[in-house]
């Protein structure tokens, strides 16, 4: 029988229960509704190897048990053993029944019981019945919604319930972590127990809480600093030694209206927050844009008269084209050196954080707008296209619903990788949250198809132009050395870098790239050993440093001249290898962890079938394949090279005049 059809069948004759403690006594009392009768109280490990009564009473529809819980922890004789014991009632008919899943539930259990310096822990159920665990804390379960995100000058306000179930609530704060500045600022909130829609709800601990983030003076009194910081909750509860960090998460409604960016101010400084939605789980996160005051007013100038403006810039046709702001070695910037060569005339302009490394790749070749410039500003709202490697709005100077309205601009995905191994439909998809795009480039007819048919675009949406850095790749200029390339793509539930260490995916590289095979293979058969990180994974570079390899980080070494002068490519999932494959290279596909990283949502591709390349799951066998590789001097084998040739169209050199034409001619 299901949960709630055990709850609804009890809730008629289950009228009141109420559990207290006093020290180590604990008292049981409540009632039914009907002529059910309680005459005893029984306590049952889990296992069902172990009953004991520990009350009794005269048959009554009203009980009351009162018990010493250390005399019955002796009785039990578990001292230093870690059990749960779950409570239940028998009737004056001899029948047992669970103690819980009353329609009003009071418990007011604020300690631990106490023997022999061990702690015990009265609990509820998933259910919402009653235990107890000795020796152990019990899980913590718990659930929290956001009512409302809203705010006004300097301060972000949010309103929320939490859930503890068993756990009381002694205290709560909002923690903000940096992505990149690594940031942690605690904020304390306020919170209420809702005591009577607590008691309504099997026991269950209700609450209702607001937190005020002043963002002018958060940072140690201090302007918050530019990042994407996500939110969590810090609780301590009466039943965990240790404090319950949790995400901020659950909306109660998507509706954009609820979400409010909010101007702090500081000197000559301007922090402009953002709260969002993260696309996949709903989490509350708040992108802070650091603005001068001048250039900020400046914006706020032009986005008022943007409308009146902009059919004087109409006919300068002006396009924006970019990647990560910190970034120019991708499709962006293979397309943007392709216009400033064969277009030099034409407006067309480079997104860059000129502070960034990179900025030496695009700034031989001009017209390049500074990250929240006013050239920036004004060039982006003025334009005609933006187009991007990732989504559009990371061209934006900000990425407010304000300033994304002000942009008529015709969008284009460049794409950064072909699509189709891992399920990208909730980032790229025609409905994905926060991406929007008016034309889809890829570059195989295998691929249009999956984006019309799973991503939901139209025919005159998708066109097959092939990807812009296939130009550069595809040009015999680069001699192949004798070089293994391993290059694993990241992992999205890899989110700190406390436990990184504890992670199949680091232990797993580790081992490989440490392994003494590969090395004494490395020796044997002459080649080099380079390993690469995906971006979204730099950060844990270090822990691979001390390996007898050479480990770089993507930015150090153009990604692009790797795949071109190694021999031989270790990934798992990566679109990297479509590129390495269009090369007539041999890949290792290492997919220790297939099942845990495609998840529920399967893959475009038939995986054992479809990628060109050989699949292993065990470091041993992928040791067996590259020496069977080496000893072949590297050859691709042909089956895989067949492969490749489905997601290619044109092997050639015009992908960039393709992309071209298609931008000229193609407006939303």
């Amino acid at each position: 029988m299901s949960s709630s059809k055990s709850k609804e069948s009890q809730q008629p004759f289950l009228h009141r229960l109420e559990v207290h403690q006093n020290s180590n006594d604990l008292i049981i009392k409540g009632d039914f509704t009907n002529n059910f009768q309680a005459c005893e109280l029984w306590i049952r490990s889990q296992d069902k190897e172990q009953s004991i009564k520990i009350a009794e009473m005269a048959p009554s529809s009203t009980f009351h048990f009162e018990m010493n819980m250390e005399k019955i922890y002796k009785q039990l004789q578990i001292k230093h053993q870690k059990e749960v014991f779950n409570f239940y009632l028998t009737t004056d008919t001899n029948k047992f029944i669970r103690l819980g899943c009353f329609a009003k539930t009071h418990i007011t259990i604020k300690n631990a019981f106490t023997f022999d310096g061990e702690n015990s822990y009265l609990f509820l159920t998933k259910k919402g019945n009653l235990s107890i665990s000795f020796n152990q804390e019990p899980k913590f379960r718990q659930k929290n919604q956001i009512i409302k995100v809203s705010g006004k000058q300097n301060t972000v306000h949010i309103k929320g319930k939490i859930i503890t179930y068993s756990s009381l609530l002694l205290n709560c704060s909002v923690l903000l972590k940096g992505r990149e500045t690594r940031k942690e600022i605690i904020v304390p909130i306020t919170f209420t127990h809702l005591e009577q829609e607590s008691a309504a709800k099997y026991g269950f601990n209700r609450y209702s809480y607001e937190a005020k983030l002043p963002m002018h003076e958060i940072d140690n009194g201090k302007l918050i600093v530019e990042d994407i910081y996500d939110l969590f909750l810090v609780m301590h509860v009466h039943d965990h030694q240790e404090e319950i960090v949790k995400r901020i998460t659950n909306p109660i409604s998507l509706d954009k209206n609820i979400i409010k960016e909010v101007n702090a101010t500081d000197n000559n400084l301007v922090a402009v927050i953002s709260p969002y939605f993260t696309f996949k789980k709903y989490n509350l996160s708040l992108e802070v844009t650091i603005f001068s005051r001048e250039n900020f007013a400046y914006m706020n100038r032009l986005l008022r008269w943007a409308w009146l403006l902009r059919p004087f810039f109409k006919r300068k046709d002006i396009w924006i084209v970019g990647e990560r702001t910190y970034k120019a070695q991708d499709t962006g910037y293979h397309f943007f050196k392709y216009m400033r060569q064969q277009h030099r005339n034409k407006h067309v302009y480079y997104i860059m954080d000129t502070k960034s490394p990179e900025y030496k790749n695009v700034e031989s070749l001009g017209n390049v707008l500074d990250f929240k410039s006013k050239q920036h500003i004004f060039n982006t709202i003025m334009s005609t296209r933006v187009i991007s490697s990732h989504h559009p709005d990371y061209l934006f100077p900000i990425r407010t619903k304000k300033f994304k309205q002000a942009v008529r601009a015709t969008k284009v995905f460049l794409q950064h990788g072909v699509m189709g191994t891992k399920n990208m439909v909730a980032n790229y998809g025609k409905d994905a949250i926060g991406f929007d795009t008016d034309l889809f480039l890829v570059s195989s007819d295998f691929e249009k198809n999956m984006i019309i048919n799973e991503f939901g675009y139209t025919p005159d949406q998708v066109f097959v132009t092939g990807l812009s850095r296939f130009d550069d790749l595809l040009k015999n200029d680069i001699a192949t050395k004798r070089q293994l390339l391993i290059i694993p793509t990241w992992r999205d539930w890899i989110g700190s870098k406390s436990n990184f260490l504890e992670t199949e995916y680091y232990e797993r590289y580790h081992e490989l790239v440490t392994n003494k095979k590969l090395h004494d293979l490395a020796i044997e058969y002459q080649f080099d050993i380079v390993f690469c990180l995906h971006p979204n994974m730099q950060k844990y570079t270090s822990n691979f440093k001390n390996a007898p390899i050479k480990v770089i980080s993507q930015g150090e070494v153009n990604v692009q001249t790797l795949l071109k002068e190694s021999a031989l490519m270790v990934t798992d999932y990566s679109s990297v290898a479509f590129d390495f494959s269009f090369l007539h290279k041999p890949i290792i596909y290492y997919q220790f962890d297939r099942d845990k990283f495609f998840g529920d949502k399967p893959s475009h591709l038939d995986i054992d079938n479809d990628l060109p390349g050989d699949i292993v799951f065990e470091e041993d066998s992928l040791l067996a394949l590259l020496e069977d590789y080496a000893k072949k001097n590297f050859q691709a084998k042909e089956e895989n090279i067949i492969k490749s040739t489905k997601f290619l169209k044109y092997r050639d050199q015009e992908s960039n005049n393709r992309i071209y034409k298609v931008i000229k001619e193609n407006s939303k």
